[in-house]
């Protein structure tokens, strides 16, 4: 277990004084205020006090190439899983969006919403979903 200044871990230190406000499920602490707490002096304020964010994000230009690529390649396939779902012209629509404004929810670009597509369509081929 990693300890943070004091040598007191970041459970011990979100626990001070407000443990029922603290939610600890499979011991990791999901309270942000508490969250915070334990982790002053690992961070920077910056990063204690910035929004949270509810899906992962990256501006690198590396991945949505990356994801374009794979849903591509996912395009070429006539009956992949997704298709069930969503209709391919509009996968293909989603390919050419060179957009930062927000393809669906408050904080999923264009990026996000191509990989989360692909996890969808991985999902489906795992556990062999079909729709009716």
């Amino acid at each position: 277990m990693r300890h943070g200044p004091g040598g007191r871990s970041a459970a011990h230190a979100a626990a001070r004084g407000e443990e029922e406000l603290a939610l600890v499920y499979n011991g990791e602490l999901y309270n942000t205020p508490e969250r915070r707490t334990a982790m002053e002096g690992w961070l920077t304020e910056e990063v204690l006090r910035r929004n949270k964010s509810p899906y992962p994000k990256t501006h690198h230009p590396a991945y949505l190439q990356a994801v374009s690529r794979r849903l591509q390649e996912l395009l070429d396939i006539p009956g992949a899983p997704l298709f069930q779902l969503v209709d391919r012209a509009a996968l293909m629509e989603l390919l050419q969006a060179r957009t930062e404004t927000p393809w669906y929810g408050q904080l999923m670009t264009v990026p996000q919403t191509i990989a989360y597509f692909l996890q969808v369509n991985h999902w489906l081929e795992r556990y062999r979903i079909r729709l009716g």
